[in-house]
């Protein structure tokens, strides 16, 4: 049976055959995997080294040209840092003019049959020209790319070796298990039966026959165990590829790539994932370590470096986010690394995985941005309240705002206006302090509201106020309206203008230039800045007007103050000189009466009767002043007016130098209007010619008058300064003044203007740099004859002989009283006196009188009071006269009470001819 057993084994037998065969097999598969094996490895390290010359070549030589141009010593250190890092790089020199600059050896120089020289050209490339600055030499060893395949040689065969006679006793046994078995079985059988019955041919052919049996049995064993093999393999791989298939799904939904590096061998591996996420083909492989350093951007290539040599020294897992440099887009990438440690407890090798997180990443900075964004808006509400005061400050600082978010080198925030003619143009709040030529240098040092002011915008600038729509270009040298850009704008290559819309209605622009690009997109996302910088123009504008009625209300005041003034002056100066009156006429009748009368004392009598009536003429301007904000309407002699305004003011204006000359319609010429608001717009212009003649040795106004075609023209004109053509057409607008602080307000040209308008008429204005300037008052001509009111009807010219009936004099003042009583008493009239409302009250309860002479201001009760209480008690009410040297206050229901009960006015200074004729109206 032992015999038997082993009879495969015999030196003819078919095992033995077979063991042979399995032998030369294995020997032979074994040597020529083994020299595939070294073919492979050394193509690995020529490739190893020609893709890092390769990304030497595409990467460092730029930056190493750039860093020698700029001769930036860290820049170029960094580099050689990162160069170290690649094994095969020895030495390494940058020449500069053939001279050596930088030189670094970097390990120990091999043989020279082992070294190889390459010399790269640094050459820095223009858009019109390319100059070699420098030159790098690197020293490269490929002494592993060939001796390394030498040494391995010997130490696969002698492992193969070894490997073969093992893989052959383990089949050995295989075979002996399954098949050697099964033989010894048949040839025991076999020969049992028939052996010893054959011939010595029959057992030749039997001899053959038991091969064939053996081959059969032994391929139909084989085919067995193979099939069983295969099936088994079969199912692992198709479990196995099945994983594979769910773990390259997930990745590349996750965007999560896979990836493994060998500290000692430097060899990398990605996953398909890690090619796309990192935008490389796969057919060029995994990038080297040194390589992948290289496409992460500077700002966290250190971090990066350092966190992943934490990682390999230490065997700690590291996670974090770097950003990857592309020539589309960069990359933000989300990185994981884990070591993987040996028996020793050394890490043998590095995995880990890296995730797309651009899109999250944008989002964050998207979602920051928009809230830094709406911070800085909320700030800018904020600091309204901040630089209330200073309203430049404030859109200094929100322009700078714009210029940092577009990234734009231009910027503009303008007011727009609009002329007379509804003309727009562009008053800037804030724009970019740029020096353009000397001409707007100069411009530029003034101040904001004096230096620009663009009024030509048939221009881009323009399309924005006109069209009231976003405007966004990027080929400025194509627009229509590019070459219409002022002369002294710096050049325009590209440009944004926005709207600001107000109520429907555009106050304000902002224009941004010369960024690299604009989007719809940018402008929205900067919306909430839009949107304070539209509050703020409305709360400066809103402030303006709040500012502008403070002013007009306190202008209105000082007026009316001034018209208050000018009544209480007119009272206090008419008392005083109708006692002066009354006195010079009495002494001039007691003279005549005793015939003492000389021609010279004549004479000094009529020089004193033309001061009176010059100081009387000046009173009542002050009167018809102080009535200025009534609109009563009448028929006024232009010529008499344009008269008695002059001499109100001629001998003060004499006193400066300045003299008034008048050409005046022979016929008289008469305007329906306002009588104080006539004087008004008078003095304004006048006073305003005056004012322009200031720094003018010849100093002279003219005011002349015209008639033509219904119309009456009031031409004032001055040998002043002149008004400039950009100024001209701002005069009439309120509060603009050429004159300096505290010296003009501004209002007196606005409200003039509105004055005239109100008398239907219309100002316009000629002026002529350093001759002087003409303002023409226009106003429809009043054809009929002047009106006559009921108090100021011709009086007749008639003397009266003698007057009778009972006269109560109620005055504050004992020496009007006195003068009244002296000279109506000479008409035969009874005369009481009385000096105050109250007192007088007393004596019309007392006694009937046929007429009241009132003062209007008394102390204790004045003339209109007097009135009303006597209307209250008395049972037959007397008539009332009215004497007056001012003008109070009263309101709408007192004027209406005063016509209906006085009978007429006496004004300070007494003009007795006129009393005289009206008593005897009223007696």
């Amino acid at each position: 049976m032992t015999n038997m057993r082993f009879t495969f084994l015999h030196k003819n037998s078919l095992g033995r055959r077979i063991l042979i065969k399995i032998l030369l097999i294995s020997t032979m598969i074994t040597t020529i995997l083994t020299l595939i094996n070294l073919y492979i490895d050394h193509k690995q390290e020529l490739n190893k080294i020609n893709k890092s010359i390769s990304s030497i070549e595409s990467s460092s030589i730029p930056t190493i040209t750039l860093a020698l141009w700029r001769y930036d010593h860290v820049q170029i250190k960094s580099i050689l840092n990162g160069l170290e890092k690649i094994p095969f790089v020895k030495k390494i020199i940058i020449l500069e003019a053939e001279k050596k600059v930088f030189a670094k050896t970097l390990q120990e120089t091999e043989k020279d049959r082992f070294l190889k020289q390459m010399n790269y050209p640094l050459i820095r490339k223009t858009k019109n020209s390319s100059q070699q600055i420098g030159e790098l030499q690197l020293f490269i060893s490929n002494k592993d790319a060939y001796l390394a395949p030498a040494k391995r040689l010997g130490v696969y065969f002698f492992s193969q070796g070894i490997k073969t006679l093992l893989i052959s006793f383990f089949i050995l046994l295989i075979f002996y298990q399954t098949i050697g078995r099964k033989l010894n079985t048949i040839t025991l059988h076999l020969t049992q039966m028939q052996l010893d019955k054959l011939t010595p041919l029959d057992k030749s052919l039997w001899d053959n026959e038991k091969q064939e049996s053996e081959i059969a049995i032994l391929g139909t064993s084989i085919n067995k165990f193979i099939s069983e093999i295969i099936t088994g393999k079969n199912i692992d791989l198709a479990k196995l590829q099945q994983s594979e298939q769910r773990l390259i799904l997930a990745q590349k939904i996750a965007k999560i790539g896979s990836w493994s590096y060998n500290p000692k061998t430097q060899e990398v591996f990605w996953s398909d994932q890690m090619f796309k996420i990192f935008r490389h083909s796969a057919q060029n492989g995994a990038p080297s370590f040194e390589q992948h350093l290289l496409s992460i951007d500077p700002e966290y290539r250190s971090s990066w470096d350092k966190s992943f040599n934490h990682c390999i020294d230490t065997g700690e897992s590291i996670q974090l986010v770097t950003k990857v440099m592309h020539p589309i887009n960069n990359i933000w990438i989300e990185g994981t690394a884990k070591a993987k440690l040996d028996a020793k407890g050394n890490v043998c090798e590095v995995f880990g995985t890296c995730q797309d997180i651009t899109n999250r990443v944008e989002l964050e900075q998207q979602i920051a941005k928009k809230n830094e964004i709406e911070n800085t808006a909320n700030k800018i509400r904020k600091d309204f309240f901040k630089y209330k005061t200073e309203p430049q400050k404030l859109f200094d600082l929100i322009l700078e705002n714009f210029l940092l978010y577009t990234n734009s080198s231009f910027g503009l925030i303008g007011d727009i206006l609009h002329d007379e003619d509804n003309n727009p143009s562009i008053k800037p709040y804030s724009l970019i302090d740029l020096t353009w030529d000397k001409q707007t240098k100069s411009l530029y040092q003034h101040p904001r509201e004096d230096a620009f002011e663009f009024s030509i915008l048939n221009n881009i600038f323009g399309e924005v106020v006109r069209t009231k729509e976003i405007k966004i270009t990027h080929d400025f040298s194509n627009e229509k309206s590019s070459n219409e850009t002022p002369k002294v704008h710096p050049p325009l290559d590209t440009f944004a203008g926005i709207p600001i819309i107000i109520d429907d209605k555009m106050t304000s622009i902002i224009a941004v230039a010369n960024a690299k690009h604009y989007t719809q997109d940018l402008i929205e996302s900067l919306s909430p800045l839009f949107i304070a910088t539209a509050d703020i123009v409305s709360l400066f504008k809103y402030e303006a007007e709040v500012q502008k009625s403070k002013e007009i209300s306190l202008h209105s005041a000082k007026l009316a103050s001034i018209g208050e003034l000018a009544a209480g002056v007119g009272h206090e100066i008419n008392n005083p000189l109708a006692i002066a009156d009354g006195n010079i006429n009495m002494i001039y009748k007691k003279l005549t009466q005793m015939s003492l009368l000389t021609t010279e004392l004549d004479s000094f009598f009529l020089k004193y009767q033309a001061a009176s009536k010059r100081i009387s003429s000046i009173v009542n301007g002050l009167r018809i002043f102080a009535r200025n904000n009534e609109v009563e309407l009448c028929t006024i002699n232009v010529t008499s007016k344009i008269i008695e305004t002059v001499e109100l003011i001629k001998i003060i204006y004499e006193k400066q130098a300045v003299s008034i000359n008048l050409d005046l319609c022979q016929e008289d010429i008469f305007i329906r209007a306002s009588e104080g608001q006539l004087q008004q717009v008078l003095m304004n212009l006048i006073s305003n010619a005056k004012d322009a003649m200031n720094d003018k040795s010849k100093k002279e106004i003219l005011i002349s008058t015209l008639k033509i075609n219904g119309m009456i023209q009031i031409n004032i004109t001055d040998t002043g300064t002149g008004i400039s053509s950009q100024n001209i057409k701002k005069i009439f607008a309120p509060f603009f003044t050429t004159k300096g602080v505290g010296v003009g307000t501004g209002m007196g040209l606005g409200i003039t203007n509105s004055l005239t308008q109100q008398m239907n008429g219309k100002i316009t204005v000629k002026s002529k740099l350093g001759i002087g300037t003409t303002f023409t008052v226009t106003i429809p001509s009043e054809e009929t004859k002047m009106h006559e009111d009921k108090d100021k009807k011709p009086l007749e010219t008639t003397t009266v002989a003698s007057l009778s009936g009972n006269i109560l004099i109620v005055d504050d003042e004992e020496d009007l009283r006195e003068i009244l009583e002296f000279e109506l008493s000479d008409l035969g009239l009874t005369i009481d006196e009385a000096e105050n409302g109250v007192e007088a009250l007393k004596k019309l309860n007392q006694k009937e009188y046929d007429l009241v002479i009132t003062d209007f201001q008394m102390p204790k009760m004045g003339g209109l009071e007097l009135i009303k209480q006597s209307k209250e008690t008395l049972t037959v009410m007397p008539k009332f006269v009215i004497c007056s040297g001012g003008v109070g206050s009263l309101s709408d229901a007192d004027e209406v009470f005063l016509t209906e009960h006085s009978s007429g006015v006496i004004e300070k200074p007494f003009n007795f001819e006129k009393i005289q004729k009206l008593l005897a109206s009223l007696l």
